[in-house]
């Protein structure tokens, strides 16, 4: 099943010829790709399918302790189903067509003979790519040839003119052509060498290859394109090469990587070892919820200020939160149930040092939502001390702590609302972000860090904000937007309907946003991944580019969080049940095909007699155990176990 579509690679030429048509409008898929940048795949599988429960039931789940035979799919259910807005269909019931005119770039005015180059088609001048079919041609294809997907090579010397024209559906009227004009050129290049020639690296490791273009006499070309491939010798699953020369493979082999410009060609030899690090999960301890039947729908973990170790457990339908003491990670111990007086519990995060908890709550009512804060010095004993709602139109949805700061989105108008917490029992609101009208505005999840906020919008991607601090020009009282990443078109609707990927939950690490991500109202998607993770590279914050993801067969993202001190990503899969990938080091492309994923493990469990199938909503890591909630089997605490050492095999390179 293709999924994700990814963006355009740029081309190593100075400049870019532009060329704008007005009017003229194609239909095609709902909705723009992401603006994706050098680096982002061709194409990566889709994400979790999800649906909204029948009407009535807002929990997102069955209600019952464990499934029933007939029950539906707990895959399908829509967690975030009670609080999301209604779909927008355009009108007519169609997909909405473009309405800025297309636009042409062409890598440059003048290319060199032998050179295939992508002329981009797009919205506008700074628009997402054009999402109707086109039909290209070329007026001279003794000079320029070009494919069916955009792509002109240049042969002979001279000039020709490229002309696209946007296919009209039924009952369209004609629409208008644009053009733009190529001239080939000789091209000067004479010498070509690739360095490393030879190298020796891991399995997902990332190699970078440089190539040199030099002139007869002996002058480096600058910025001088290439195109690179790679090939394997002993190994059968391609390997990963970008356009600037950045390999990784999949598996153990050897491949060669080869630089191409015309005739020029010039390889280097890539010796690919097996990567260590794999883990062992090891089921420590299982505890059900007590009390009336519920199911567990996401946890905390944290040291408290007495010095023990315990676990904030929120489920679903009757929005209560259970403390666990999990100080003895064989055997957890069920302490009391908080009832925070409201219809749902959606969000809970623990302040710095474990001194206080706020939670997320919606409800039918104002008294019942928004933010409840609880005082945690005594952390078998919280006691609630304040109470936030007027600020919050239908409640939280979400929360975040950034220091003495707390940051929740609100349900009703998808609004981002910072407090000032330095003193718990007295939150005092210190500013507000609007998204823009057009908006769905529904925030499904946030992380503020440093004075940046990440949000996951669910349909509208992932926005990041200034919300002080982060040098972009915004403030805690006047958050200010830095950038926006749009969610990946889904393209493999399926034979039962449309679906749409919907971004759930965000995490930062590093230089690196992680976006878990799902998708929505597609029945026909039996078959490929439903959810995973995309890596988005935030070394420029203001242009982020996908780098990499991760999809694992048949399962769908519900969690996310970072080991930082055994620098993994640990994450619940739903059914995939609890997970860990190796984030360590530079990342690019597949990241599970690279064997980077180094543990796995189901979190269903047999009991009453009913067989229970892995459906993990949280999983989170304190002092080396991991801890899972499962939606119907409960509280799994697992051991966290190394079972290969780094040996002393390094990565080697010869110049």
């Amino acid at each position: 099943m293709s999924g994700w579509i990814a963006g355009r690679a740029a081309l190593g030429f100075a400049g870019t010829a532009v060329l704008v048509v007005l009017g003229g409008c194609a239909g095609g898929a709902a909705g723009p790709g992401p603006a994706a940048g050098p680096g982002a795949p061709a194409q990566s599988p889709g994400t979790e399918r999800i649906e909204t429960p029948p009407a009535g039931d807002a929990s997102g789940g069955t209600g019952a302790d464990v499934p029933s035979a007939s029950g539906p799919d707990p895959e399908w259910l829509d967690p975030d189903a009670a609080i999301r807005p209604p779909e927008e269909a355009p009108a007519g019931g169609g997909a909405a067509s473009p309405s800025a005119p297309l636009t042409l770039r062409a890598p440059g005015s003048s290319i060199p003979s032998g050179f295939p180059v992508k002329i981009e088609a797009s919205e506008g001048t700074d628009g997402p790519p054009w999402r109707g079919p086109l039909h290209w041609s070329s007026d001279d294809l003794e000079v320029v040839r070009i494919t069916d997907s955009g792509v002109a090579t240049g042969y002979l010397p001279g000039v020709a003119r490229i002309s696209v024209v946007p296919e009209a559906g039924p009952g369209d009227a004609a629409r208008d052509t644009a053009r733009v004009e190529l001239r080939v050129v000789p091209d000067p290049a004479r010498i070509l060498t690739v360095s490393p020639a030879r190298a020796n690296v891991l399995t997902g490791e990332v190699l970078h290859l440089t190539a040199e273009v030099r002139t007869i006499d002996g002058r480096e070309l600058e910025d001088a394109w290439v195109h690179w491939s790679a090939t394997p010798i002993a190994g059968e699953l391609p390997a990963r090469i970008e356009p600037d020369g950045s390999f990784v493979a999949p598996e153990g082999g050897t491949w060669l990587a080869t630089a191409t410009r015309g005739r020029l060609s010039a390889t280097a030899v890539v010796d690919v070892g097996p990567r260590p690090g794999a883990e062992a999960l090891s089921l420590l301890a299982s505890a059900l919820p007590p009390g009336p039947a519920a199911t567990f729908a996401g946890l905390r973990v944290f040291e408290g200020m007495d010095g023990r170790d315990w676990a904030w457990v929120w489920t679903d339908p009757s929005a209560r939160i259970d403390l666990w003491d999990i100080s003895d990670t064989g055997s957890p111990a069920f302490v009391r149930s908080l009832d925070p007086g409201a219809d749902r519990v959606h969000d809970v995060e623990i302040g710095a040092g474990g001194g206080w908890a706020v939670v997320a709550l919606s409800g039918s009512t104002g008294d019942n939502a928004g933010l409840a804060v609880y005082d945690l010095s005594r952390p078998s004993e919280p006691r609630p001390i304040a109470r936030v709602g007027g600020d919050l139109s239908g409640g939280a949805s979400a929360v975040a702590v950034d220091r003495d700061r707390v940051w929740a989105a609100a349900i009703g108008d998808g609004s981002l609302v910072g407090f000032d917490l330095t003193d718990p029992a007295g939150p005092r609101r210190i500013g507000r972000w609007q998204a823009s009208a057009a908006r769905h505005g529904h925030i499904a999840d946030l992380e503020v860090r440093d004075g940046l906020a990440f949000l996951a919008r669910w349909d509208d991607g992932v926005a990041i904000l200034d919300v002080g601090a982060g040098n972009r020009g915004g403030t805690p009282a006047a958050p200010a937007l830095v950038a926006e990443l749009p969610n990946p078109v889904f393209s493999d609707p399926g034979p039962e309907g449309s679906g749409a990927v919907r971004a759930y939950r965000v995490r930062r690490w590093r230089d690196w946003l992680l976006v878990g991500e799902s998708i929505v109202g597609c029945r026909g998607c039996e078959t490929g991944p439903r959810g995973g993770v995309r890596l988005i590279d935030l070394t420029d914050l203001e242009q982020p580019v996908q780098r990499a993801w991760y999809q694992v067969p048949d399962a769908g993202v519900r969690d996310l969080e970072v080991d930082t001190r055994a620098e993994r990503l640990t994450a619940a899969f739903g059914t995939g049940g609890a997970r860990r990938l190796d984030v360590a080091g530079e990342l690019r492309g597949d990241l599970y095909s690279q064997g980077r994923e180094t543990a796995a493990a189901a979190t269903g469990a047999w009991h009453t007699g009913v067989p229970s199938r892995s459906l993990a909503r949280g999983a989170r890591v304190l002092k080396g155990s991991l801890f899972v909630a499962d939606m119907y089997a409960g509280l799994k605490v697992f051991r966290v176990e190394s079972l290969t050492e780094m040996n002393d095999r390094e990565s080697t390179i010869e110049p």
